[in-house]
């Protein structure tokens, strides 16, 4: 038999190959989880006050456009706005682009070790999953294991299967 990574992805494969697959959801790394950790670990990375956290590849496919384009449209808030991971040079400079056009701070953060990946994690006001159409996506319940509410698309996708709306996110 096939394994399958959620069932929004065994459904597309069944559609378009007719193939059956058992459905295995993907595993995390256990350390992900609820942790005292105090704001002023953060200040090393320039951060100040309350952020919202977009986490994962930053590639375009991910589509963090959409994240700092609603960021902006925030009226008077007080929240930093904070990209961690691997990205591509250019769509860096696209995403520090349209910051500067929409006059927002974005900071980029690049890829980090685990443990301070985990204390963001724990100290973001939310998780952002930006990318539309996202199979399962192992964001999502990285964040929610360290107590963290996801804001992602409601598209019937993966983070639907592990969301519950109003409890661990939106």
């Amino acid at each position: 038999g096939h394994i399958i990574e959620c069932k929004s992805v065994q459904r597309i494969i069944k559609n378009i190959y007719g193939i059956e697959g058992k459905v295995s959801y993907p595993t995390f790394n256990n350390n992900f989880n609820i942790k005292k950790v105090r704001k002023k670990e953060l200040l090393k990375y320039n951060i100040f006050k309350n952020f919202i956290l977009g986490s994962g590849r930053i590639i375009r496919q991910k589509r963090f456009d959409y994240l700092i384009k609603a960021f902006a449209g925030l009226q008077n808030s007080d929240l930093q706005l904070v990209l961690a991971g691997v990205y591509d040079k250019n769509e860096k400079r696209n995403l520090e682009d349209l910051a500067r056009r929409y006059q927002k701070k974005v900071l980029f953060l690049g890829s980090l070790d685990l443990e301070e990946l985990i204390k963001l994690y724990n100290l973001a006001e939310l998780i952002v999953l930006t990318c539309p159409k996202e199979w399962f996506g192992i964001v999502p319940i990285e964040s929610m294991a360290c107590g963290t509410p996801v804001v992602a698309w409601k598209d019937n996708m993966g983070p639907e299967e592990s969301i519950i709306e109003g409890a661990n996110g939106f």
